[in-house]
């Protein structure tokens, strides 16, 4: 299928080089001619038809001594495409939307767009839209910066259009209101721009406004501010702020404050020395006020400080005595509101409590507290029994401190012990366990030779520990050739003179703890204790 004007190739290949062909057209010899071309190269026999027409449709033939070949041509006028209506230029406001449209003479035609020469890919920035022969390019959210040449071409065919972008003025997206304020109260009047504006003008009364120390004119961002402070009746007017494209316009009514009691006093109670608080909160901020106590009125001083933030106002005594209790007052204008306060003693409470004790049999323990106050009146028990000192028992009182000593503790003393002040009581456990007896020396084999002295020695890790010697099992006595002593921790048995009999195992028990060695006895060995003398006998 070609197109009227081209050019087409029939083309056909031999099983070999050398053959001749005949070509026909609906059984028609072809015959070489100015657009009809036959040639042979190798094994490939061609047709070529330049400038193809109508006519030039049919059914074609290739044909050898012994096989042929047919094709088939059809031919299509070529479109010619144009554009019906071109691009305009568009000339838009920054933020908008520009939309360039165009048609073409066909449906099928395919529209490829630029800017700048530069081809356009469809995006959210750029959208292509084809409806039959309408064609469009919409730019969307425009900047300064898309002003460009749009193009859209078709074929060689190419329309061309200027984008002109416009800056946007700044629009009020929120005006000024209206607004009722109280005097000595703070008015605040906004506006808020599409985009930051320079030119912006306050004017009051249609007198231009400018800053002091009573106005404030801030720029944030889209936002313009005007503050002004401790408003008075003279602030009462027509507010306006105006741009070189439109304005807005307010009123500002100004009443009389209204003073509120928002929080009054109360009843505090407290303890000698410690600190209150009374607090008032009122409805607006700068008021005249006065504290008293007992009706009369109450300066700051070195215990009393009377402080004021905003709407809140405070009196605070500190260091309190029990005669400085009484009717506190608060006055603000027509304002009254009062709160009693109650200092008594306070009760007595443990700063350091007892703790519970783990302690060896025969030890010495110490439980201590401390009290709030050093007067404080205090009674020891166990287990709910009262503790009288004495009996191993001693009690001490110093200052805050209170004591109890249990000089030698015993399974007996095992139990919960309570320190009680009668406004508070304060328990430990005391937890008495068997001394973990260690020896620290242990007992030597000894080899002696009967007659001689041998003394064992063993020493434990603690004092006052009871002790047992024993000799193969039988306990030993002390006599007169046994002598038991003790040094400290170190134990000492000793034999004076040892007898054959004495050899034994030796063993030295002290309470859990244990230490065993042999004796050996040596016999003595026999010595001629008198020599023989010579003597001379007669025949």
């Amino acid at each position: 299928n070609a197109l009227c004007s081209d050019t087409v190739v029939f083309t056909c290949e031999l099983n070999q080089a050398k053959g001749d062909v005949l070509w026909r057209r609906n059984g028609t010899e072809i015959k070489p001619t100015r657009r009809l071309k036959i040639r042979a190269d190798g094994q490939k026999r061609s047709l070529t038809i330049c400038e193809v027409t109508a006519e030039d449709e049919g059914e074609y033939l290739c044909e050898s001594k012994d096989d042929v070949t047919t094709a088939k041509l059809t031919t299509e006028v070529p479109k010619i495409i144009k554009f019906e209506s071109e691009l305009h230029g568009v000339v838009a406001v920054e933020g908008e939307d520009a939309t360039f449209k165009c048609s073409v003479s066909h449906e099928d035609a395919v529209i490829t767009w630029y800017k700048n020469g530069v081809k356009i890919e469809p995006s959210e920035k750029y959208v292509i839209s084809c409806e039959r022969i309408n064609h469009g390019l919409t730019i969307t959210n425009l900047i300064l910066k898309d002003a460009c040449e749009i193009s859209a071409q078709v074929g060689n065919l190419k329309t061309s259009a200027k984008l002109q972008v416009q800056e946007a003025p700044a629009l009020f997206k929120k005006k000024l209101e209206n607004m009722t304020v109280e005097e000595k109260e703070r008015a605040v009047l906004e506006v808020e721009f599409s985009k930051p504006c320079d030119e912006v003008k306050w004017m009051k009364n249609n007198i231009i406004i400018q800053p002091d120390e009573k106005i404030d004119i801030k720029v944030d961002g889209n936002k313009q501010i005007l503050t002004i402070k401790n408003v008075s009746f003279a602030d009462r007017g027509n507010y306006c702020c105006e741009t070189l494209h439109e304005k807005t316009k307010a009123k500002l009514n100004v009443e009389m404050r209204k003073i509120k009691l928002m929080k009054g006093l109360e009843e505090v109670k407290v303890y000698e020395k410690e600190t209150c608080t009374f607090e008032v909160e009122l409805s607006h901020e700068d008021v005249e006020t006065t504290w008293l106590k007992d009706s009369i009125r109450m300066k700051s001083g070195a215990n009393c400080r009377i402080t004021t933030l905003g709407k809140k106002h405070a009196l605070t005594l500190s260091n309190l005595k029990v005669e400085d209790s009484g009717l506190i007052s608060f006055k603000a204008e027509d304002i009254r509101t009062s709160g009693r306060l109650i200092v008594t003693e306070p009760p007595v409470t443990f700063s350091k409590a007892l703790e519970d004790i783990k302690v060896p049999e025969k030890d010495k323990i110490i439980f201590e507290c401390e009290l709030s106050r050093a007067n404080a009146e205090v009674k020891w028990f166990k287990d709910n029994v009262e503790i009288k000192p004495g009996k191993g028992y001693s009690i001490i009182s110093k200052g805050r401190q209170r004591s109890l000593i249990i000089h030698h503790c015993g399974n007996e003393h095992q139990a919960q012990y309570t320190c009680d002040a009668v406004d508070c009581k304060s328990t430990a456990m005391l937890t008495v366990h068997a001394r973990d007896i260690k020896v620290i020396r242990p007992l030597e084999d000894l080899e002696v030779i009967e007659q001689e002295s041998a003394a064992f020695l063993c020493e434990i890790s603690h004092d006052e520990v009871d002790f047992q010697w024993f000799k193969n099992g039988v306990k030993i006595k002390a006599g007169e050739n046994v002598k038991i002593r003790q040094e400290g921790r170190t134990h000492i048995l000793l034999f004076k003179s040892v007898k054959t009999e004495d050899a034994a195992e030796i063993k030295f028990v002290a309470e859990s703890a244990n230490s065993k060695a042999l004796l050996r006895v040596k016999e003595l060995a026999a010595k001629i204790v008198k020599p023989l003398k010579e003597k001379i006998g007669i025949e």
